[in-house]
């Protein structure tokens, strides 16, 4: 048996069969908080338990693993070259809301570590949360952090996608309601096969909201918008189309997405946009 568990092909076999577990749950519940990585490590984490395999002989494959992250994270530059014309058009924007989500992050993250009397260790090791796995743990270990406390907060940190509508559409709202646009437009996110963040959502990265869902985040921000504006959603990928201008016809487009939450099932939406021809 210890001949088997010292291969770096038994890390490697039991991390993608855990993952691969993991993935299958995420499909079938559905559930955000059921993220493929955090289903993962406990089943590894069990399974070198069982077998009382040293964590020195999984970690033989692991490292092989960890090797291809740095890699894969760097490939995300050509994603960011590729979107070049709209990085110089906005950089002034997208450099500041950088700098402030980067100082918000780290100087809530540090100031919550000192109420709670948190050492320097644990502090390292969570500052870095709001950043990809592969920065992070070295971020983390420059600063003497414990590695596997990083990955597991950046894991926690990037959960999202679904069950996030109401807050996303409270928030959207609000800026709407400062920058005071004449039309906002709404479309029906419609993921295809062929796409990057198919590949995401195929991966465990991400999980797309649910029909429904999409049209109660509608109906939330709907009823927070307090500005003059026209409300359309018009755009093919809508299964229901409508328009109205608000605050005046503000119950009318409430009633009518009510009438959609109740009656429509999410099969019928999920249809309708899944054989939607695309170019």
């Amino acid at each position: 048996m210890s001949a088997v568990t010292q291969s770096p092909l038994f890390g490697i076999a039991l991390t993608v069969a855990a993952y691969s577990i993991g993935l299958w749950v995420n499909r079938r519940t559905g559930l955000s908080i059921a993220n493929p990585n955090l289903i993962a490590i406990p089943l590894i984490i069990l399974c070198l338990l069982l077998t009382g395999t040293p964590l020195a002989d999984y970690q033989r494959g692991g490292e092989v693993i960890n090797m291809l992250l740095g890699p894969a994270t760097a490939a995300l530059a050509l994603s960011i070259y590729r979107q070049r014309e709209v990085l110089r058009e906005s950089f002034l924007p997208v450099l500041l809301g950088c700098l402030a989500g980067c100082c918000a992050s780290v100087g809530s993250t540090l100031a919550l570590c000192k109420v709670f009397g948190l050492d320097e260790t644990i502090t390292a090791s969570l500052l870095p949360k709001s950043v990809t796995t592969p920065i992070a743990v070295e971020l983390s270990a420059q600063r003497g952090g414990v590695a596997a406390i990083t990955i597991v907060v950046v894991i926690f940190t990037g959960i999202a996608g679904a069950g996030q509508g109401e807050r996303s559409a409270k928030a959207s709202a609000e800026v709407f309601n400062r920058l005071h646009p004449r039309l906002i437009g709404s479309s029906m996110l419609t993921v295809y096969p062929d796409s990057r963040l198919y590949q995401e959502i195929q991966a465990g990265s991400w999980r797309e909201a649910g029909e429904v869902e999409k049209y109660e985040e509608l109906k939330t921000l709907v009823s927070h918008l307090t500005i003059p504006v026209t409300f359309a959603a018009l755009g093919a990928s809508n299964a229901y189309q409508f328009q109205g201008e608000l605050p005046g016809d503000r119950e009318a487009l409430l009633s009518a997405l009510d009438r959609i939450i109740r009656r429509e099932s999410e099969d019928r939406l999920r249809s309708y946009r899944t054989n939607l021809p695309h170019l």
